[in-house]
């Protein structure tokens, strides 16, 4: 079962999240800002990060610089915001690499599409690493 890290400093729209990713079949945890989710993907692993951009504490863009610095063949990541950009939108993927970027409110049919294309790249990204090793 994949698992997904949902970061959101408001509480209701991180449950929210989390219990729709779990009805698509996921296992889901959940941390209110950056500097909570780097700590949960330290102690565990997970194969899709759920993030808002704006956050009080450690921002998305800070944990997205954090996670490529700190682990190059990290969880995907997709990016969620309501106050998004085009400019925004290149800079978290290009720059900072994540998977995606999604506008709220959040679309369920296309962010699960996202959901399940972000953890399957994670996937293919570890059999190749796995069968280069080998």
């Amino acid at each position: 079962m994949a698992r997904v890290l949902v970061v959101d400093d408001e509480a209701s729209q991180r449950s929210a999240v989390a219990r729709m990713i779990e009805r698509w079949g996921f296992s889901t945890d959940t941390a209110a800002d950056g500097a909570e989710a780097l700590r949960k993907t330290q102690e565990s692993n997970f194969d899709a990060i759920v993030t808002d951009l704006m956050m009080s504490g450690m921002d998305g863009m800070e944990l997205l610089r954090r996670l490529r610095d700190d682990a190059p063949m990290g969880p995907s990541t997709i990016v969620v915001t309501a106050y998004g950009n085009i400019d925004t939108a290149i800079t978290t993927v290009h720059e900072y690499g994540a998977f995606w970027f999604v506008e709220k409110p959040i679309r369920p049919r296309a962010f699960r599409v996202l959901l399940e294309r972000a953890i399957a790249q994670r996937k293919l990204l570890e059999k190749s690493e796995r069968l280069e090793r080998e």
